[in-house]
């Protein structure tokens, strides 16, 4: 297991926890700005796709050990998928190749930000940035490391997404220095050609949909 790729993860997740302190959880929207109604339903909505989507990927997990074949037919492999195993394209995201270490890392990030990431796009963008950021990273796996699997690059998508929204939602000095790191270190991912690095591209790209729409639709209090 490469340790970098782990370092760097964490430096986002630090940039973008970091950018928040300070922040009140009711601002926590996709404008960034407080909303009662809108952060009072978010709180009373349980992150019903951070937990189907964790609960899911758990059992495929769990079922690789007493099951290998399970790994094995379900992680990347280009000549599988040249071969017309099509699923392969999005089953890695539901099951491990490098042990306990890799499994622990990515739940309990999916844990921490997953809830985030719903809070801030709901339901159904939570699934979209989830997908797409790892459809991409599968992509690009599928290049650069064609036989390893992982939830990861689905995090990654939501990072990606995350940072997008800190750095169109708020102004301070503070949002601005770690939305700064997190950028940079997606670019030290990128330039690695480390597959995390493009999940997280897919995802801010994604983000950009809802963000603008909200800015489109609340003209005049965003210029207040």
């Amino acid at each position: 297991m490469e340790i970098l790729p782990y370092v760097l993860a964490i430096v986002i997740m630090a940039a973008i926890i970091n950018g928040l302190i300070g922040v009140s959880p009711a601002a926590w929207t996709l404008s960034g700005r407080t909303d009662a109604s809108v952060g009072e339903k978010r709180r009373r909505t349980l992150p019903i796709t951070t937990i189907t989507v964790l609960v899911i990927t758990a059992i495929f997990t769990g079922l690789q050990f007493p099951f290998p074949a399970v790994l094995e037919t379900l992680r990347r492999n280009p000549h599988a998928l040249a071969a017309g195993e099509w699923w392969r394209m999005v089953t890695p995201l539901l099951v491990h190749s490098d042990g306990w270490a890799q499994i622990i890392f990515n739940f309990i990030a999916i844990i921490i930000f997953g809830v985030l990431a719903e809070r801030v796009f709901g339901h159904w963008w939570w699934l979209l940035l989830y997908l797409g950021g790892g459809i991409i990273g599968e992509v690009a796996g599928y290049i650069w490391d064609p036989f390893g699997a992982g939830a990861s690059v689905g995090l990654f998508g939501l990072l990606g997404g995350l940072l997008l929204w800190l750095l169109l939602s708020f102004t301070t000095t503070r949002a601005r220095i770690a939305v700064g790191v997190g950028l940079l270190t997606v670019v030290a991912l990128l330039i690695m050609r480390d597959i995390h690095g493009y999940a997280a591209l897919a995802g801010a790209c994604l983000a950009i949909l809802p963000l603008w729409r909200v800015r489109l639709a609340e003209p005049s209090e965003l210029e207040s």
